[in-house]
């Protein structure tokens, strides 16, 4: 197994996750909340679930399985964000990101 590397205290990061959740019938729209209520919050106002990751370890690896398997059943809407710490103002993260990567089929 490949060890990761520690990062300088200079080098931190932070992984905003935003979800979409995908249109489905009860009983799967139920299953995907589910899911995703495992792992994120959800904001009524803008209907996106957030989370945030700012290490690799394993819960942190666990969340991004949860938001995988749900892209893959559901076609849920997954958008991985970078957010240096330094670089952001205040919890909510908005207004600065950096680019991301999307996760699951995005023509649903």
């Amino acid at each position: 197994m490949t060890a990761l590397p520690t990062p300088s205290p200079g080098e931190r990061w932070l992984l905003e996750v935003t979800i979409q959740s995908a249109h489905a019938d009860d009983t799967r729209w139920d299953q995907q909340r589910a899911a995703l209520r495992s792992v994120a919050s959800y904001d009524g106002d803008t209907q996106i679930w957030t989370t945030w990751i700012g290490a690799l370890n394993p819960p942190s690896v666990a969340k991004l399985q949860t938001l995988f398997d749900a892209a893959r059943r559901y076609g849920t809407d997954v958008r991985l964000e970078h957010a240096p710490p330094g670089l952001v103002d205040g919890p909510g993260l908005h207004g600065r990101r950096r680019g991301y990567c999307a996760l699951g089929d995005q023509s649903r």
